[in-house]
């Protein structure tokens, strides 16, 4: 059995599509929960039409307490041996669940497979299809379970081929028996970055896991998404996020191994911070509000510790950012911010 957990907030436009591609996949012994979180539009109706239609999807109405808590919502009504997680916004392949079931894969505890955009499956007009073997590795051992983690706070795939996010919850199957065991949960007072937490602590729970080079879930990119609008809030996420994250290596005794993987993840959250936080082409606050906010991350310990790596690794847009911010040319750092804002749009 398997339980596909899907937070619902706002998607009326995409929802149906959604829930089609589950329900229309190739094996029957699924359940689909639905947590609606307060949306405000037609998604809570058509949540409503989708469970009168077929006796697999489920629904739970709850006030509006965000993604995570909408998750941890689903875990704990879940019945399936195997969670996933999707999003309400994006799509899976037919065959996604079947592959979950496989005999070969069930005594591991996570599966992990390739995404990719919506649009650019939609315009190769090809089905995915597995490009390479199954690869089992055995995150139970420390070794392992360090090159896992570097892998998430490094933004970087599990393959050099492949197109894996490790930092998402979603495109993986879980274990319910250990979420369970210990007590794995979203961070609901983390609303950025709370996916990585997650993940790295399931890392460091799970006993092995198995890479499927297929892609099997497909992402609707959204300019108005929580990741990409702005958030006035996102300095105090990024105190919180760090200090979580650090708690949690070290309570696990592998802060040694992961200290440099740590502050390189600060400075990229740094980063996202100025972009999306801070100089924002969107934000209401004055130019004075957001020096203020600088000079306080400039003064933040974890910064102070990590800014010895910000001009010598990570991607050259990351150090000439942090050059000037770093030297508190917050002219320069406003300039590139706001660039960088609109030239992420146009790509997109």
């Amino acid at each position: 059995m398997i339980s596909v957990i899907i937070p619902v907030y706002n998607t009326e436009k995409y929802l149906g599509r959604c829930i089609d591609s589950i329900l229309n996949c190739t094996i029957n012994d699924f359940e689909v929960i639905l947590i609606n979180d307060g949306s405000t539009d037609r998604s809570g109706e058509i949540c409503r039409r989708y469970c009168r239609k077929d006796p697999r999807v489920k629904l739970y109405d709850q006030e509006n307490a965000g993604v995570s808590a909408a998750r941890n919502k689903g875990i704990e009504v879940s019945r399936g041996e195997w969670i996933i997680f999707v999003d309400s916004d994006d799509t899976i392949s037919h065959d996604f669940l079947e592959i979950v079931t496989r005999r070969e894969y069930q005594k591991q505890d996570m599966l992990i497979f390739d995404h990719t955009e919506r649009k650019k499956r939609l315009k190769s007009g090809r089905r995915s299809k597995i490009t390479g073997n199954a690869r089992i590795i055995k995150i139970g051992k420390r070794a392992n379970s360090v090159r896992m983690i570097k892998k998430i706070l490094y933004a970087k795939p599990l393959t050099k081929n492949g197109n894996t996010n490790l930092r998402s919850p979603c495109a993986k199957a879980y274990k319910k028996a250990v979420l369970d065991r210990y007590a794995i949960r979203f961070s609901q007072d983390v609303f950025i970055g709370e996916d990585k937490l997650f993940n790295v602590e399931y890392q460091l729970r799970a006993k092995s896991c198995v890479y499927i080079p297929r892609t099997v879930y497909f992402v609707e990119w959204r300019g108005d998404s929580l990741t990409h609008r702005f958030q006035p809030q996102y300095v105090k996420n990024y105190y919180m996020f760090q200090k979580r994250l650090k708690m949690l290596l070290q309570e696990n005794k592998i802060w040694g191994d992961l200290e440099r993987a740590y502050y390189e993840n600060i400075l990229t959250a740094v980063t996202e911070v100025l972009v999306y936080g801070i100089f924002n082409p969107r934000s209401t606050r004055t130019y004075e509000e957001n020096r203020k906010l600088c000079h306080e991350i400039h003064n933040n310990e974890i910064y102070r510790s990590a800014y010895r790596y910000s001009e010598k690794s990570g991607i050259i847009p990351r150090r000439i950012l942090l050059h000037f911010f770093n030297r508190k040319n917050y002219m320069a750092v406003n300039f590139i911010c706001r660039l960088s804002y609109v030239v992420l749009y146009k790509v997109r």
